[in-house]
Order: structure tokens, then sequence, then C-alpha cells
């Protein structure tokens, strides 16, 4: 940025020390700013020098370099500046670009930074030999970026940014063939020419990978929960446990607490072990100790469940219910008042699951 145009970058180019770049005149002092030059075309250069504007010199800054102005190297870095005419010399290097990146001001003051005239030397222009490829990789069908896919091209690869962007560079003069791949996508192959000294851009849709369908258990002849692992809320005892419900034994029983008040809310249910459709259930109630308001309720994932048929009028004995046929792995039957209105909790004797 610059203060105004007044102060316009190109002032630090304009062969006049009395003219200068300035970034901002409240800049913080360890505000980054940068000042950077296109030279038109490729040079070996290995010297620099900076002419800064009064105080506003940067002791803490870096001389970058670049051939494409998107890929940045290092050249200088200093962080003990001093004011006036700083000249700065390196190992000789190809660029097209030269930037100059202040990191905090010379004086400590919020005043930003001024260069009066960005000189750089090197030897004639440089004929690329190579070029550089770089584009966008996207999902075919949503059309949103892929970061993370590998992209091959001339011996050379690269990963797309969490923006899906990509790029290879020094790649020389010809055709290639281009791979693409990502993880849950159809790998893709695509012809890019790479032209000397220029970027050839090549974007990127990539096609997701068909899944295979997952296919559902068999589920089995008559009592899906029979022999199943059950569970409960709470169990009178060992004698009494939520397995009793599965055992095809009308004789045992789970039995929530002897002393369970007449409202209490108390829950067995069934792991069927695999997702099945289940559309009817039997609750084979133990004596007096039925439920008159109960509700049966499924699940894929036993932590989020789906009421499919609740009552407030049960009756003694068995109980049989159809609803809609769901899938599920998870049944519930949650028991909210004893049948007698005495507190004696709840028991099962069976609890029968089918299609």
């Amino acid at each position: 940025r610059y203060e105004s145009s007044t102060y316009a970058p190109a002032k630090a180019g304009d062969d006049n020390t009395g003219t200068f770049w300035w970034s901002d005149n409240t800049g913080d002092d360890s505000a980054t700013e940068r000042l950077w030059v296109d030279m038109g075309a490729t040079y070996k250069i290995s010297k620099v020098e900076i002419a800064w504007y009064g105080d506003l010199w940067a002791k803490e800054y870096k001389v970058q370099v670049s051939r494409d102005g998107k890929s940045w190297s290092d050249a200088y870095t200093t962080s003990s500046a001093l004011k006036g005419t700083n000249t700065i010399t390196f190992t000789e290097r190809d660029a097209r670009y030269v930037r100059i990146e202040c990191k905090k001001t010379g004086t400590g003051n919020d005043n930003g930074y001024g260069i009066a005239e960005l000189r750089v030397f090197g030897q004639s222009a440089v004929a690329p030999t190579t070029g550089t490829v770089s584009g966008t990789v996207t999902n075919a069908s949503t059309l949103t970026a892929i970061s993370g896919a590998t992209v091959s091209v001339g011996g050379k690869t690269a990963t797309t940014s969490g923006s899906g962007t990509y790029s290879v560079a020094d790649l020389p003069a010809g055709t290639y063939t281009m791979t693409v791949s990502a993880s849950g996508y159809d790998t893709k192959t695509t012809s890019v020419t790479i032209t000397a000294g220029e970027t050839f851009t090549a974007n990127v849709a990539l096609t997701l990978t068909p899944v295979a369908p997952v296919e559902e258990p068999v589920a089995p002849v008559g009592d899906l929960a029979l022999g199943k692992s059950f569970y409960a809320t709470e169990s009178e005892g060992a004698t009494y446990a939520p397995n009793f419900a599965g055992d095809d034994d009308s004789s045992t029983y789970w039995w929530s607490d002897d002393l369970g008040g007449a409202s209490e809310t108390a829950e067995l249910w069934v792991d069927l072990g695999g997702e099945y459709e289940v559309g009817k259930a039997e609750i084979d109630w133990y004596g007096d100790l039925w439920a008159s308001d109960y509700a049966i309720m499924v699940s894929t994932d036993g932590v989020s469940w789906t009421k499919v048929y609740e009552t407030t009028v049960a009756e003694a004995g068995t109980n049989t219910v159809t609803f809609a046929p769901h899938n599920a792995r998870y049944v519930k039957v949650s028991c909210r008042r004893t049948g007698t209105g005495v507190d004696n909790g709840y028991g099962i004797a069976a609890f029968v699951l089918s299609m």
C-alpha cells in the first residue's frame, strides 16, 4: 500500500531522490509492508541498492526475488540495517521481480517506511527456457475446491492448497501428460503445453468414485431379538437382568425395581447386532408388572431415537404392536406408568421383534 498518489510505488524508480514511496504515515512500527518492481524480463541479478528516505528506513527487512511474481525466495535478510543508502550483494540469481519486505521501522515510531530509490543491478536479460502450469482442482458435481489433491507433471509433484490451487514451475518447454488424483475421486489425466517464460492454466474437475452399496444383513426368520444383548436403565438384581427378556423363557423376566414408583420411567432396549427392518413388537408383561403407559423407539446408532409407537391404555398380558417398518439396530421400550398404579416397577418376560 502507499500513503497517497504523491507517494506511489513508482516514485521509488523515477531516479529522483526527492520523491519517494511511503507506505503509511501512521503505520505500526512492526507492520509488514512490501514494495516490488517488475523488470519486464528475467535478468541475472546480484546487487540491490535501497535509498531510504530520511527517518523512514526499515532496520529489519528482506530482499526477495521471483521469476513469476508468485513464488518468492529470500536473497538477503537483515534485522540491523542503517538509514541512508543500503547496498546489498548476494549470490547471482535469475529474477524478473525484486521485492523489499519491510518488517520493522528503524526509529521504532509508527510512521511507516519510505524508499526514495530502489536500484537493481545485474546482467542482460536471460532467455527463459522453462514455464509453469497452475490452476484449481474442483469437485465436478459441486464445483467446490478439493484440497490435498496430487498433481504430477514432468517428473514434478504439487499438492493443492485449501482453496484447491496448485502451481508447478520450472518445466522445460514442451507438451506433457498431467495426472491429478485425490482420495475418493477418479484419477484424471490431461495434456498441458508449456511455453518458456509463460504460465499455462489447467483447471481440473474430478469425479467422485462410485461407492459400492453396503449390503444389509439378511434378517433371520422369527424373533430378531432372541439371544441378542439387552440393556436397561435399572434392574432389581442379577436374577432379573435385562437379558431375561430375550431368552425365550416366559418364566424368567427383567424386573426394573420392586420399589419403583408408579410413574417412574424405566427403559429396556436390545442391540440387534446389525440393522434390520422392524415393523412389529410383542411385549409379554410378567404378571401384574405391566406398564399402562409406554413407548417403543428405534435407532440406528443407539444415540438418536425415533418413536414409532406409544400408548397410555395398555393392558396386562401380551401386547402385540405393529408400526411403519423402520431400519433399526436398537429397539427400546420406555415404561412410564405401572398398570396397577402400585410402586412395584415393571417386568417383561419377552420382548419379541420381527419385520
